[in-house]
């Protein structure tokens, strides 16, 4: 195997080709430069590249990969770009061999390894379920919440020459890693019947039983010491026979780069393109010796599934990431084999909503269609306000806001629409919705807004809500809202006469009160409207004398759900008592704000 470094852009590369047996060197330099055309070709063709918006780092991820087809579209970069200069060469023989060929060439810097004691070497257990969602262990350094990337997107296409090709995606928002630690990012063709399928020891197809890579590339920093995991021979009685694995690995981890997109490039022969299945798993360890760079020297000590095997034909994308809400835009969505939410997520994503009608089918292959449960879990900016939230399922739905129970409807049902108000503080709050599907129709849409009555809530001095009394006489008179009003005479300092306007609120919250003042028997000009609000009373003084059939404004104040607000206004204007002076009674109304 040969390695190269080179750039696309400003951006450097590191690639590794996989030279065949009994090729010599003008063949290598060869098909070393085609190898690398026919990758420059597929990370440039039009495969589905969509970009998941719900994910926060999508719209980078998209111009990234926009600029580099760009890039490498140009004849004057595909013409430099087919001189090698190889920098790193991975040799087997016997021993005498490679120990004259290291004694040939001083100057190279050379590491030896027994393939034999190689071979011996078990492979890593996999730890945890089959899902990205196991819970880190806190106890552990190898904190799976920190090391695996945060985001990532996998694509596996068919590459015209035959095989398949990865090309893989990721996110780190820190780098955790000590400066001895590995890292590798497994890509694994998966056998569910684990009959030897893809590996079998007596097959010339697989000498050795490895897999067989031709090329791979990274964007990974030189500093990071990438390498290409290929395992040149093992014993194929304990080599895997039920999944076969493609690795990219970071020797020194600690150096790779954090907040920026990478990729990594595999492109294979083996398998079938049309119906494999795919895994993807990370892999944190160390070198022994703490000084060797290679495959060779890295020991994993725990893995974790980022993705399980999905059944996606070729071409196939999937979109994954760290669990935490906040790698999400909008909602980190989980989905569950069952319906009680219990054990590990089957798989997780960022989704833009819960607007979701399954019909009678479900969310994925990888849960069933009946019997499966979700959550989604968001953080939201909201007004210091009423919200409406609507739900609108089949079966069950819970809702909390910052841990508290706002909607539960935890029963099967046909499909149900809830609508309620609840009160939200101005700031930052996490939004947890819960559903299950048992059978049937599967529906589960959940939605809010800030809440805003369709018209101002109005008390009439002729209907509900008004109420007048006092030892005076009142009078009334055609003119004012709906051609009534009562009128009458001021009185200094003594009530006399009085009204009360009482509105019957839907929802507790702020509401700017309006009076209407008509155009006749209105010429006070100390008019005092009493508001009992939330909060205590407040004491508006108005000159009616200025406004002919117009609203007013007599301020904004909070009010609570119900009729326990009021406006009140007598005749204690604090004039002189003279029925030359006098004071109008019209409607009042309340509007949301």
């Amino acid at each position: 195997m040969v390695e190269a470094d080179f750039l696309i852009g400003s951006q450097p590369l590191h690639d590794f080709y996989v030279v065949p047996p009994h090729t010599n060197a003008t063949q290598i330099e060869q098909n070393y430069a085609d190898q690398r055309m026919a990758f420059f070709a597929d990370i440039s063709s039009p495969i589905e590249k969509t970009p998941n918006f719900a994910e926060k780092h999508s719209a980078e991820l998209q111009n990234t990969m926009e600029t580099q087809a760009k890039a490498v579209s140009s004849a004057e970069f595909q013409q430099q770009a087919k001189i090698i200069t190889i920098s790193k060469m991975l040799l087997r023989g016997d021993a005498n061999t490679i120990n004259q060929l290291i004694a040939d060439t001083p100057e190279a810097i050379a590491t030896t390894a027994d393939e034999k004691a190689l071979s011996e070497r078990k492979p890593q257990a996999e730890q945890g379920s089959a899902d990205a969602a196991q819970k880190p262990d806190t106890a552990s350094t190898a904190d799976t919440s920190r090391w695996n990337p945060e985001v990532g997107v996998s694509y596996t296409y068919p590459h015209p020459n035959g095989g398949r090709y990865s090309y893989q995606w990721m996110w780190w928002d820190e780098i955790p890693f000590s400066s001895n630690q590995t890292y590798e990012h497994d890509f694994f063709l998966y056998n569910y019947n684990n009959d030897g399928t893809y590996l079998n020891g007596s097959d010339s197809g697989y000498p050795g039983c490895f897999p067989i890579v031709e090329y791979a590339a990274t964007t990974w920093p030189a500093e990071s010491k990438p390498y290409l995991d290929t395992r040149f021979a093992a014993n194929y009685v304990s080599c895997e026979r039920d999944e076969l694995a493609y690795t990219i690995g970071a020797a020194q981890a600690d150096k790779l780069t954090a907040n920026t997109w990478h990729y990594t490039y595999i492109r294979t022969k083996d398998g079938n393109v049309d119906t494999d299945k795919f895994r993807l798993s990370g892999q944190l360890g160390h070198r022994t010796p703490s000084l060797c760079y290679s495959t060779w020297c890295s020991f994993g000590d725990e893995s974790r599934t980022l993705v399980p095997a999905w059944s996606y034909s070729v071409p196939g994308t999937r979109w994954w990431w760290a669990r935490t809400a906040s790698s999400c835009a909008v909602f980190l969505a989980q989905y569950f084999n069952n319906r009680a939410l219990e054990g590990d997520p089957r798989f997780s994503r960022c989704e833009g909503s819960v607007n979701k009608n399954w019909g009678y089918g479900g969310p994925s292959y990888d849960v069933p269609n009946d019997n499966f449960s979700a959550r989604w879990e968001g953080n939201f900016y909201f007004a210091d306000d009423d919200y409406t939230f609507t739900a609108y399922v089949d079966d069950g739905v819970r809702i909390w806001v910052d841990d508290g129970l706002i909607l539960d409807k935890w029963f099967d049902q046909s499909p149900t629409q809830y609508t309620f108000n609840h009160r939200m503080s101005a700031g930052t709050h996490k939004v947890k919705i819960e559903y299950f599907e048992n059978g049937g129709q599967a529906i589960a849409q959940v939605r809010w807004q800030r809440y805003v009555a369709t018209q101002p809530i109005v008390v009439d001095e002729m209907g509900a809500g008004f109420t007048k009394g006092g030892a005076y006489w009142w009078d009334d008179w055609s003119r004012g809202a709906g051609n009534h009003m009562y009128w009458t005479c001021v009185n200094g300092n003594v009530v006399d006469s009085w009204a009360e306007w009482r509105p019957n609120l839907l929802a507790g919250r702020n509401y700017q009160v309006i009076a209407y003042i008509p155009n006749y028997h209105t010429n006070t000009t100390s008019a005092k409207y009493e508001i009992h609000h939330q909060y205590g009373t407040s004491i508006v003084t108005l000159s009616q004398l200025p406004y002919y059939d117009q609203w007013v404004s007599l301020g904004t104040y909070s009010f609570a759900a119900g009729n326990g607000g009021y406006v009140r206004l007598t005749d204690a204007t604090g004039e002189t008592p003279s029925c030359g002076t006098q004071i109008g009674f019209d409607a009042l109304a309340w509007i949301p704000r």
